[in-house]
């Protein structure tokens, strides 16, 4: 059951708190976009702030995208607790805001399917109350864990 029936909470899709925009390897394997787009690939996991594949959205501007998205749910709910479900690189993007981290290089904290995550938004800083918690999660089995390190890598 989603977690807003189940808590008997309104929902409000949001389309700002997607995933970042990959453009022309939106929705591709790996395997096919290192076979169709080798060099694009090579770029990309240099993990530059300003690089985006053909159509889609650079880090600098995801962002950009995910900071706006995040500071008008704030804005618009004041002193109240949200809910908010969404995608790894979303929070890719929250955390190091809170951590004021580069938007250049690979992701620097663990990221769970189905982890939770608190932050509480003041102006516009990002203060991180817990990261990760998985303790509801421990009946299920092992999730599969994305290591951006590992892409550039021949698959073994």
């Amino acid at each position: 059951m989603p977690a807003g029936q189940q808590l008997k909470l309104n929902s409000l899709p949001d389309a700002t708190l997607r995933e970042q925009n990959f453009g022309v390897v939106d929705g591709l394997r790996l395997e096919d976009i290192k076979s169709q787009f080798p060099d694009a690939l090579q770029q990309w996991v240099k993990f530059q702030a300003d690089y985006a594949f053909s159509g889609g959205e650079s880090t600098r501007q995801f962002h950009a995208r995910v900071m706006q998205a995040l500071q008008r749910l704030a804005a618009a709910h004041p002193e109240q607790t949200l809910l908010v479900v969404t995608h790894g690189g979303v929070l890719d993007m929250v955390y190091r805001t809170a951590r004021a981290l580069p938007l250049s290089g690979p992701r620097q904290t663990e990221i769970p399917n189905g982890g939770i995550n608190r932050v509480r938004l003041s102006g516009s800083a990002v203060h991180i109350l817990s990261w990760a918690e998985t303790r509801h999660l421990a009946d299920m089995p092992p999730q599969p864990v994305y290591d951006q390190t590992r892409l550039a890598k021949p698959q073994t």
